[in-house]
């Protein structure tokens, strides 16, 4: 039987290719695909890349908007950070991170993925969410790693040396016959 810090390691390490692919697909929307122009009036909309549209938005003022479009960037640095830590540490706060980057990214392009930029994005960060929430879930069960180290830090007693009184039969006895148990002085009463 493998470590279960090892185990769980290998569980966030084995979700990341999909995490990465779905980077990936979001970093060619982003960079390579068209999305819709920033339209300030009723005219018709037409797509250009999208750090034109940023660009664009911020040229003619609307500067959250244009701080909203660049959200997307920033989320790409961040899956990148989370896969980096996935993939050096295997924590599950990784996997969490991917997971509220993932539902970020489908949250901002929901209003345009009628477009095909949005629309591959939405296929790149729905990939994110997916690696995130279905191996979070298999490891819900899993103790996380504060409890592991917490776990290892506590002493365990020694063949023939005596347990806290808690632990001790008599008081197990008195607990299972339903008599009162005397705290102050350790005896059934």
């Amino acid at each position: 039987m493998l470590n279960p810090q090892l185990e769980r390691q290998q569980t966030v390490r084995g979700v990341l290719p999909v995490a990465v692919f779905g980077l990936f697909v979001v970093a060619v929307s982003v960079l390579l695909m068209q999305w819709p122009t920033f339209q300030a009036d009723d005219s018709a909309v037409a797509t250009t890349f999208h750090l034109n549209r940023v660009m664009d938005r911020f040229s003619a003022g609307d500067v959250p908007g244009a701080l909203a479009d660049g959200v997307v960037y920033v989320l790409l640095i961040g899956g990148g950070l989370c896969v980096a830590i996935g993939w050096a540490r295997g924590r599950i706060a990784a996997l969490i991170g991917l997971t509220v980057i993932g539902l970020l990214g489908l949250a901002y392009l929901s209003g345009v993925a009628l477009y095909n930029g949005p629309m591959i994005g939405v296929f790149g960060f729905a990939l994110i969410t997916f690696s995130g929430v279905i191996s979070w879930s298999v490891m819900a069960g899993a103790p996380d790693d504060e409890a592991d180290d917490q776990q290892q830090n506590q002493p365990i007693p020694a063949v023939g040396q005596a347990l806290p009184i808690e632990l001790t039969m008599e008081n197990v006895s008195a607990i299972e016959s339903g008599s009162g148990y005397d705290d102050a002085s350790h005896s059934v009463a």
